[in-house]
């Protein structure tokens, strides 16, 4: 297989997208050390990427993910912190994907499994922008009670969305 792959080379983009949203958000508040250790977080996400093994994107999303909590604590954009971990699951997924990818000899339908993991990760990454969004824009005062009714027809959503998908697959 192609080292070189579609997927390779939006994972390296993803990390960089990545690390320019929580490095924007740290300068939109003034804390720029944030952004220095941002830029260097991605910078040694990208070194690592390289590695044949997958523990550096598990390592490199670890990072970006506690930079975006502590972002979190700092009132950096929290727009801006979604949108930095959303990138960074991306490159993580992109990532892997693209090191199972390799340990495929030759599959005739290579391109074609990628095309369609890339759509699917599109579409997921679109839905999370789309929640993202309308969760910043309203703001609701629930109970306990209420917002664990929320998280139980959130989960029971997510059951369906993924069976759905499966249903799709086959």
């Amino acid at each position: 297989m192609n080292d070189l792959t579609l997927s390779r080379y939006l994972a390296i983009f993803a990390i960089i997208v990545s690390t320019l949203f929580i490095a924007v958000g740290f300068w939109l508040v003034d804390i720029y050390v944030g952004i220095w250790f941002a830029i260097g977080v991605g910078l040694v996400w990208l070194a690592l990427q390289q590695l044949p093994q997958s523990w550096p994107g598990n390592f490199g999303f670890a990072l970006c993910f506690l930079l975006a909590a502590l972002g979190s604590f700092l009132d950096v954009n929290p727009l801006l912190l979604a949108l930095s971990v959303i990138s960074g699951l991306a490159a993580w997924d992109l990532g892997h994907f693209t090191k199972r990818l390799k340990d495929i000899p030759q599959h005739p339908d290579a391109p074609g499994l990628e095309m369609v993991h890339l759509k699917r990760l599109g579409q997921v990454a679109l839905v999370s922008i789309t929640l993202i969004l309308v969760a910043l824009s309203i703001q609701l005062e629930l109970s306990f009670l209420g917002a664990l009714a929320l998280a139980l027809l959130l989960v029971l959503g997510l059951g369906q969305t993924l069976s759905y998908l499966r249903k799709q697959n086959e």
